[in-house]
C-alpha cells in the first residue's frame, strides 16, 4: 500500500476508534446513571414491600402478606435479573475497552441488550410501583373522609355520568330507580367510589360474549330497610362461577391479570362499605343470568 494511502486508512481507523469510544463512554454514563436510579427505586420498593407486610391496620393480614409479597416479588425478582445481566453485559464490554479489542458488533450488541434490560427494568418497577399506590389507596379512602349529608340519586346519576366513556364503548344502559329525596349521612366520596368501582366492574367483567347481545343493562335499585339502606346493582352479563364467587372479595384475586387486573377492587369496596360506611356487601350470581351486587349502608355510617 503506498504511504498516502495507508496514511489515508490509519486516519479513517483512529477517527472510527475516537467516535466508537466517544459513543462507549457516552453510553457507558448513560447506563451507570440508569443503574444507580433502577437500583435506588428497588430499594425502595423493598422497604415499601416491608411496611405493607407489618401493616397491622389491614383485615385479612395474613392473605395481604402472601398476595404482596407474590406480587412484588414476581416484577422486583424480573428487575434483579435484568439488572444483573446488563452488570454482566457491561463487563465484557468494559473488559474489550480496555484491551482495545472492541468492535462496532460488539457496541452494537450491547446497546440492543441493554436497551431490553432497561426497559424491562422500568417496566417491572412502574408495575410495582402501581401496584404500591393502590394499596395505599386502601388505607386512605377510609381513614381521612368526614361523613356529610348527601343526596343519593345524585349521586348514583353523577357515578354513571362519569363512566360514560366505558359505558358507551359496550352500549351499556344504566337505569336508576331512586327516591329523589332519599338523603344518607355517609362519606361521599367513600360511596361514590363504591359505586363507581361496581358499575366499572359490571362492564369489565359481566359484559363479555354472551347471549344477550347488544341489549347489555345495568339497573341500580334503592330500598330503605328498618335502619339501613340497600343499594342493589344487577346486571345481565355472563354470571359469575360459584368457584370465582367465593374469591371475589379475597386480595389479589382476579381473571383480568392479563389485562393489568391487580385484584383489589372489591376487596377495597368490603373494606370501604364495612369499614367506613357502617354496612356490608354481598354478591349473588347465576352464570350466563347476571349478578346482583346489595350494599347495606348504615344510616349514619361514620366509621
Amino acid at each position: 500500500m503506498p504511504p498516502k494511502n495507508y496514511k489515508q486508512a490509519y486516519q479513517r481507523e483512529r477517527i472510527a476508534r475516537q467516535e466508537a469510544e466517544r459513543l462507549l463512554t457516552e453510553k457507558t454514563r448513560e447506563l451507570y446513571d440508569n443503574v444507580v436510579l433502577l437500583e435506588g427505586t428497588l430499594h425502595e420498593l423493598k422497604r415499601s414491600q416491608t411496611k405493607l407486610i407489618h401493616a397491622e391496620k389491614m383485615s385479612a393480614l395474613t392473605g395481604m402478606v402472601v398476595g404482596i409479597a407474590h406480587e412484588l416479588n414476581t416484577p422486583l425478582g424480573i428487575s434483579v435479573t435484568s439488572l444483573s445481566l446488563l452488570r454482566e453485559q457491561f463487563t465484557v464490554l468494559e473488559k474489550k475497552f480496555t484491551d482495545q479489542t472492541i468492535t462496532p458488533g460488539d457496541l452494537a450488541r450491547f446497546l440492543e441488550v441493554s436497551g431490553d434490560c432497561i426497559k424491562m427494568t422500568s417496566d417491572n418497577i412502574e408495575r410495582s410501583v402501581s401496584l404500591v399506590n393502590k394499596l395505599k389507596q386502601v388505607d386512605k379512602k377510609m381513614s381521612i373522609e368526614q361523613p356529610s349529608n348527601i343526596n343519593l340519586k345524585v349521586l348514583l346519576e353523577d357515578s354513571v355520568t362519569l363512566l360514560t366513556a366505558i359505558l358507551s364503548e359496550k352500549a351499556i344502559e344504566v337505569n336508576v330507580h331512586c327516591d329523589d329525596s332519599l338523603e344518607l349521612w355517609v362519606p361521599k366520596m367513600s360511596l361514590q367510589y363504591v359505586i363507581e368501582e361496581l358499575i366499572n366492574n359490571c362492564a369489565l367483567h359481566a359484559f363479555q360474549s354472551h347471549g344477550n347481545k347488544n341489549n347489555y343493562t345495568i339497573t341500580i335499585k334503592v330500598q330503605v330497610i328498618d335502619h339501613h339502606t340497600e343499594i342493589i346493582i344487577e346486571d345481565n352479563g355472563v354470571g359469575i362461577s360459584p368457584d370465582d364467587l367465593n374469591k371475589v372479595f379475597q386480595p389479589f384475586y382476579t381473571t383480568l391479570r392479563s389485562r393489568g387486573g391487580t385484584g383489589l377492587g372489591m376487596y377495597m369496596v368490603y373494606n370501604i362499605c364495612t369499614r367506613k360506611l357502617a354496612g356490608g356487601v354481598n354478591v349473588k350470581s347465576e352464570v350466563g343470568k347476571g349478578t346482583q351486587i346489595t350494599l347495606m349502608i348504615g344510616q349514619e355510617a361514620d366509621h
